[in-house]
């Protein structure tokens, strides 16, 4: 026992700077084989390039698209407010890396204008008083050109933008919250039980009192619990909340065309939102992306282009989705890196591209609502009977499980505003048929045979669905359901 104690023993060596000695202090229970990969030559030597928040020098594919969202802000240049927009396509498709790509680049242009033009106005004043009478020196006409074309192109306001992901903050007082404290560090409002009018006062005041203008990007903007917000935004300065150039511009983010659908008709009247549409990546398209990457994350020689190519091909024949790509060979990468190669192989490949799946799957049924986890719950108890389930079967089924976790029923609308999110998320598919002599219209519902398990594994993570929802079986109660 004594020679087991000893070999967890680690001696850790401190320097004391004000005695100059060395202090040795042991920890027991301290074993440091467990950390032998410390020492191992990593594939991944920079992970910050591989995550969703990365921002590359450049982007590939997106050229016409980057032209798009660039010209929203051509107004900002000639003294008026950018341009509301909405940007569709499909996940991973460059909406979110584009719009804060030209975000961060209009930022640059401004503040390097405003430098040249603060710089062209100190000398034009420097040589005016160095011969104020014969006003000999001066600048040339190029300087003068330019100057003049600084002092009405550069905003009198700075320009700040921010980006709010709406399945985080969908709500309009949580949405004030965040730009406040954004603003203003320092600002103590609380999160909760403020009055709507008081965030606005507070948000508005702090924007005159800072002289800035807003862009604000809004993904997942489907997820808007209320679009009140667009409208008082894409209002403020007709209402005389914000002065001179101030001003919140909307750049929205949607993987569907069917939102603009939902907002009110005085909303889409306010905002004017332009609209820009995004394709899928084609396979070249993320072969590029990946190569750029690589190089800049992996290890020199860790991946060959052929792995790449491989990775590129599958995410296009799926979705083009590009984030789902890197995602796939961090995740092949560090298969690589615990079987003890400093290659990735193509087993690996196809190993992560399977986690991932599962994965995100699993992590997207997490954060939905619970209503919604509900709703998504009815559609798989049916289908253990059916190959496709109606809309009036979900809502039947969904009302028989409500009670049983003391949720609210509510209206009927609910259940068919969380099928078509289900399907925005592409958690479900569905198919709108007509209903022939009895009238009207209902959508068939069916979900992938493999994902069925993880949805349930998902959901199920809930203690209280998992007790009260797990052995019930409405459907089986209620076999004539199931009739056509």
């Amino acid at each position: 026992m004594q020679n087991t104690y000893n070999t967890c023993i680690t001696l850790y060596y401190v320097h004391n700077t004000v005695l100059g000695d060395i202090l040795v202090t042991p920890l027991p229970f301290i074993n440091t084989n467990l950390f032998d990969f410390t020492d191992e030559t990593p594939i991944i030597i920079d992970e910050s390039v591989l995550t969703p928040d990365y921002i590359p020098p450049t982007l590939f594919g997106r050229d016409l698209q980057m032209r798009d969202v660039a010209h929203l802000f051509k107004p900002t240049f000639r003294n008026g407010s950018a341009t509301n927009c909405l940007i569709f396509g499909p996940p991973g498709c460059g909406k979110t890396v584009v719009s804060k790509y030209v975000l961060k680049s209009v930022v640059v242009k401004i503040e390097h204008d405003k430098v040249i033009r603060n710089k062209l106005l100190d000398k034009q004043i420097e040589l005016q008083a160095c011969d104020l009478n014969l006003f000999k020196n001066k600048l040339d006409q190029l300087e003068l050109d330019q100057l003049d074309n600084l002092k009405t192109s550069v905003p009198n306001v700075d320009l700040l933008w921010a980006y709010i992901n709406c399945k985080k903050y969908y709500t309009t007082s949580s949405i004030l919250h965040y730009l406040i404290t954004f603003l203003d560090p320092t600002n103590q409002i609380a999160r909760k039980g403020v009055p709507l009018d008081v965030y606005y006062n507070t948000l508005f005041s702090l924007m005159k009192t800072k002289n800035v203008a807003i862009i604000l990007i809004l993904d997942e903007i489907d997820f808007l619990k209320s679009d009140n917000i667009l409208y008082n935004f894409t209002r403020a300065v007709a209402n005389d909340e914000v002065e001179g150039r101030q001003f919140i511009s909307i750049i929205g983010l949607s993987n569907s065309v069917k939102f603009e659908e939902s907002l009110d008709p005085r909303t889409l009247s306010s905002a004017g939102f332009d609209k820009i549409h995004f394709p899928s990546y084609t396979a070249e398209d993320i072969i590029k992306i990946l190569q750029d990457r690589v190089e800049m994350a992996f290890a020199p020689g860790s991946i060959d282009i052929d792995t790449i190519a491989k990775c590129a091909r599958n995410s296009a024949q799926a979705e083009g989705d590009v984030r789902k790509s890197i995602k796939v060979l961090k995740t092949a990468a560090k298969f690589a890196e615990r079987r003890g190669s400093n290659v990735i192989a193509i087993d690996d490949l196809f190993a992560a591209e399977d986690e991932v799946q599962k994965n995100e799957l699993y992590d997207s049924v997490l954060l939905v609502s619970d209503r919604h986890k509900l709703v998504l719950l009815s559609i798989l108890k049916i289908l253990n009977y059916r190959p496709v389930a109606k809309t009036g079967q979900v809502t039947y089924i969904y009302d028989l499980l409500c009670p049983r976790i003391d949720m609210e029923i509510r209206d009927r609308k609910v259940v068919s505003n969380a099928i078509s999110a289900l399907e925005m998320q592409s958690l479900i598919q569905t198919t709108t048929v007509h209903r022939g002599r009895q009238g009207g219209t209902t959508r068939l519902i069916t979900i992938k045979h493999e994902d069925r398990k993880d949805m349930f594994r998902a959901i199920f993570e809930d203690k209280l669905f998992k007790e009260e929802l797990n052995l019930y079986d409405p459907v089986a109660e209620n076999v004539s359901l199931l009739q056509d």
